[in-house]
């Protein structure tokens, strides 16, 4: 039996995402930076409406690069909503079979790597296949959520504020109007 991945290139390692929890891949958004963001995040994307946080790999994998300028955005599905990751380049998108897992060595695994679900044997190398729900550290979420809170109410309060000014304007107008007749 095989499984679909996401194969994808991150410093000088390969990784992987299970297909079905990918939701889009994009050359290099517009981000917009979210202040007091943990480190690894490099900001907000707004994804067809959705504001999604970006997760910068090459600082989450210590690769000590930054991303190119023209780097992909891969956009997964998690249990706590979407995230973008920034990756160097989509590979491509390939069937990996099951039987060609390995299971992480038990000295490898420490909370650091808990994002690894695997090593996938694939072609001539090995790919790291990642658990997109373990990429972020519980304090990372929570920070994250509390910083995406307060951009999201920020937003609202800006549009309410527009929204106020574009009802002033309008009235004003129509008065403008009214006048003239």
């Amino acid at each position: 039996m095989s499984k679909t991945q996401v194969i994808f290139s991150v410093g000088r390692g390969n990784y992987s995402f299970d297909s079905l929890y990918v939701r889009a891949v994009e050359v290099k958004p517009d981000v917009k930076l979210l202040p007091g963001a943990p480190e690894c995040i490099s900001g907000l994307v707004d994804l067809r409406g959705e504001l999604v946080p970006i997760l910068d790999l090459h600082k989450k994998f210590n690769t000590g690069l930054t991303p190119a300028a023209d780097a992909d955005v891969i956009f997964v599905n998690t249990s706590e909503g979407c995230l973008g990751c920034t990756v160097d380049k989509v590979i491509e998108i390939g069937a990996v079979t099951e039987d060609l897992e390995i299971e992480l060595p038990y000295l490898i695994r420490t909370t650091a790597t808990e994002y690894v679900a695997e090593i996938v044997s694939y072609k001539d190398g090995l790919v790291t296949a990642i658990n997109q729900d373990k990429l972020l550290s519980d304090e990372e979420k929570a920070v994250l959520k509390k910083v995406f809170d307060k951009a999201k109410k920020k937003a609202e309060k800006d549009a309410e504020k527009k929204a106020a000014k574009e009802a002033e304007k309008a009235a004003a107008e129509a008065a403008k109007e009214e006048n003239n007749e």
